[in-house]
């Protein structure tokens, strides 16, 4: 933990704008408390004692409270400590006072009771902090018998979410009155200034949450300092950010997770492929029969404990299954494409993409829920519009007893596109109107961060949004990403993952969802003050310069979905004339924060980050990209995987490398490609060599072929705001989409694959027409796209799982724009 001068502070510590607004209550007149005075403790904290209850329900309940309340306690203590010196001495509410010493209640006691200091007419997670010439009080509002005891909690947040209002009681009470703050996991993003006295003024406050559900996905970060853990999740330090959940409609998605048990006695109630293949994961939401068949699941799990159709299909562990209080309907990772009877009756194409599959998905749920209204009254149904599913059609009414878990595919972030913040804003409104109630929301911290190294941030977005909608929403889900650091991305070694790249904009998220009239420049100011000293000024600046170019920059082309082009963010968000900005900024804060100091190393740990950018911009405007030169053809070879026409022999050789390493590799490529074109289309040869057995399943256009050994092919060019996507697996099967609506079909595509197992090779030959592209081909034309190849291979008894690409930024995903290289149409 590292230390600053609490000088710094600004505003009065009752109205401080960069914390939230407390709501004042009439104060009982006395001097001021002396909680510390010269690094020596003048107080002792209080908890209550434990209580104990015949109704089993109710004592486990209060064991959790009592614990929760005793390690709040123990958070006060500690971070005075870090403050002052001194130690608060810790004792319970049954043992005799110390004379002459202030007391510090936290958790409502007998104590409490006999100065009337209670805060059961506050909302769930709400705290009151009021003091009293003895001392002061800390108390929470805790789940009682009118919710019966229920804690709350769920996947993603905080076990006894519901009861953690003494911790944020305490988390103010720190910020406050002694200076502390929480911007990001570890030392050095906690800011703990130094003093010798605490002195506290009369007052008497409360505070709690507008939005009810505050949670977020777990972030992983890189860490070779140790300065944060390696894994650290909303469980662990989301508290500080006052996340938590008293909605009690706990978290879900992708439920039932294995459905495909059914396959054998009622094939019929799974997903219908063109060719009249059924899917063995994905359920037919339009099949009547399919909404019997979870209900029966439903009475089994309830009843038994049987739970076969929500196992996960990866851990073989139950995933979201249904709990007392709700049950999840969300397909599986994809978009609906069911081909039945019943589906193509409530087909609705003129809801473009994001609506298609909506009368499916109302029409099931619907029908669901009323059963469940009738044989579990008090479960809620978790609905989530997602992909083909997302709009709302006109006129929908759906049971009380759904709650829409609506994911804003967009993004926050690129809410500053106005068809954007205008879909996403119509659909929490749809609805919310949908269920005559409020909705949840499930964000995405990791759209469009995916596709930049960009550290842009973007609070008034997320103010804005919440400011236009908060009548309409009941909490939200920030859902993180791993893309910079973490597991699926160990190459970028970027010292504190994601949390270097947004925590700025990540603190006043959560803020915000706590009270969305939050002042974010206030709080930004006062970050930069406590965490740069003498750096702070061109922080602010840095800090300004990030948030301004994003938040105001519209792009000419607009977005499909999330995803970007590397143009959008080197060519127009932050051009070269802003990016030498942005260095010389850095390069002057360096300098005025000196080395081998706090400041300094709290600079570097943004700062790296904001260098990741500068050198991705740098890679932008060089010619080091490479160049796919694609030589013009006679003819169009004949599209059967064979490579053995003669125009193969006129094209460059060009090899795919690994996805993740940095390391030169000893061992020979396992991928090659070419390319040629005709006046009619591109063709690409794809060339894999695998010693292996190959690893492929599926046969059916637009099946997860990305799932099998297979190729993924991103061209960028045309019209089009976004990229042409194709896989091809070694079985000939493929999957085609732009950007991703995978609702587009290419016409007159071809695509062929030939396995050799004596030469231990499989090869793969795919023509796509120009015409499709959206280009006018002609010499020397230029655009820009990757290649990549899921190898999947059996070694022993276990498949591995290895990626490769033409040219690479190290990013989880092959769909990283930054890494498309050039490709160019020559004779």
């Amino acid at each position: 933990m590292s230390t600053g001068s609490i000088g710094l502070i600004a505003g009065n510590v009752l109205d401080n704008p960069a914390l939230n607004k407390i709501r004042m209550q009439k104060v009982a007149e006395h001097v001021a408390l002396n909680l510390v005075k010269d690094a020596k403790a003048q107080a002792v904290v209080v908890i209550p004692v434990l209580k104990k209850s015949s109704n089993p329900v109710e004592n486990k309940a209060l064991k959790q409270i009592n614990r929760i309340t005793r390690q709040a306690a123990l958070e006060l203590i500690k971070y005075v400590k870090a403050v002052t010196g001194a130690e608060l001495p810790l004792q319970t509410a049954d043992k005799a006072l110390p004379p002459g010493k202030k007391i510090i209640l936290v958790g409502e006691s007998n104590l409490t009771k006999v100065r009337g200091i209670s805060a059961k007419n506050l909302p769930l997670e709400g705290f009151r902090i009021q003091s009293f010439p003895e001392g002061i009080a800390i108390v929470g509002r805790m789940p009682d018998e009118r919710e019966n005891y229920n804690l709350g909690g769920g996947y993603y947040v905080l076990p006894a979410s519901a009861a953690q209002s003494v911790r944020f009681g305490v988390y103010d009470f720190l910020e406050r009155f002694c200076g502390v703050r929480w911007y990001y996991p570890g030392e050095l993003g906690t800011y703990i200034p130094h003093k010798k006295d605490l002195q506290i003024p009369a007052c008497h406050y409360t505070d709690s949450p507008e939005f009810s559900k505050r949670s977020g996905a777990h972030w992983l970060v890189y860490n070779p300092s140790k300065t944060i853990n390696n894994h650290v999740g909303s469980r662990k330090y989301s508290p500080f950010f006052r996340a938590g959940d008293s909605s009690y409609v706990e978290f879900g998605c992708h439920a039932p997770n294995s459905f495909g048990v059914h396959r054998e006695k009622n094939p019929e109630c799974l997903e219908l492929s063109n060719s009249g293949k059924r899917d063995s994961r994905f359920p037919c939401y339009g099949n009547p029969k399919t909404v019997d068949l979870m209900i029966d699941d439903m009475a089994r799990f309830y009843n038994t404990g049987n739970g076969e159709s929500y196992k996960s299909t990866r851990s073989g562990k139950l995933w979201c299954a249904p709990t007392a209080n709700r049950v999840v309907v969300s397909p599986p990772d994809k978009p609906v494409a069911c081909n039945c009877e019943y589906c193509k009756k409530l087909w609705r194409n003129d809801l473009n993409y994001y609506g298609q599959a909506s009368g499916v998905m109302t029409d099931f749920t619907r029908n669901f829920a009323e059963k469940i209204a009738k044989k579990w009254p008090n479960v809620k149904v978790l609905f989530l519009p997602y992909m083909n599913y997302l709009t709302c059609p006109k006129d929908t009414k759906l049971p009380s007893n759904v709650v829409p878990f609506v994911c804003l595919t967009y993004g926050t972030a690129n809410q500053k596109e106005p068809h954007a913040e205008k879909y996403s804003t119509k659909a929490v409104g749809d609805w919310a109107k949908a269920v005559n109630n409020k909705v949840i929301i499930w964000e995405y911290l990791c759209w469009p961060a995916e596709n930049t190294f960009m550290p842009f941030q973007y609070p008034e977005l997320i103010k804005k949004f919440y400011l236009k909608n908060r009548g309409k929403i009941l909490g939200t889900f920030v859902d993180g990403h791993v893309s910079q650091g973490g597991r699926r991305a160990p190459t970028d070694k970027t010292p504190g993952g994601e949390w270097a790249y947004s925590h700025p904009t990540t603190y006043c998220w959560y803020r915000l969802m706590w009270n969305p009239e939050f002042d974010v420049q206030a709080a930004l100011d006062e970050y930069c003050n406590l965490m740069y000293g003498p750096a702070a000024p061109e922080m602010k600046k840095i800090l300004s310069l990030l948030a301004s170019r994003w938040e105001n920059t519209k792009w000419k082309d607009g977005i499909q979905d999330h995803n970007i082009k590397s143009s959008q963010i080197h060519d127009e968000t932050m051009p070269k004339t802003e990016v030498k900005k942005l260095a010389e900024l850095l390069k002057k804060a360096e300098k005025l924060a000196g080395e081998n100091n706090i400041f300094r190393k709290r600079l570097d740990f943004f700062g790296t980050a904001i260098k990741k950018f500068i050198e991705a911009s740098k890679q932008y405007h060089s010619n080091n990209k490479p160049e796919m030169q694609i030589k013009r053809a006679g003819d169009n070879p004949v599209i059967d995987g064979k490579l053995n026409d003669r125009c193969w022999n006129q094209a460059a050789k060009y090899y795919l490398k690994s996805a993740y390493s940095t390391r030169k590799s000893k061992s020979p490529p396992v991928t090659m490609l070419r390319a040629v074109w005709t006046k009619d289309g591109i063709s690409f040869g794809i060339l894999n060599f695998e010693s292996f057995e190959i690893v492929a399943k599926y046969t059916e256009h637009d099946d997860r072929v990305y799932e099998d050994d297979s190729i993924e092919l991103f061209l960028q060019c045309g019209s089009k705001p976004t990229y042409f996507h194709i896989v091809a697996n070694s079985l000939g099967a493929y999957y085609d989409e732009l950007g991703n609506d995978n609702s587009f079909n290419f016409k007159g595509i071809k695509v062929a694959s030939v396995v050799n197992k004596k030469l231990h090779f499989w090869s793969c030959e795919i023509f796509i027409p120009f015409k499709e592209l959206g280009i006018t081909p002609e010499t020397n034309l230029e655009f820009t796209g990757n290649i990549a190849r899921n190898r999947m291979f059996r070694y022993r008894k276990n498949i591995e799982k290895k990626f490769y690409r033409w040219h690479t930024t190290y990013r989880a995903s092959h769909n990283d724009t930054a890494a498309f290289g050039k490709m160019k149409l020559v004779e």
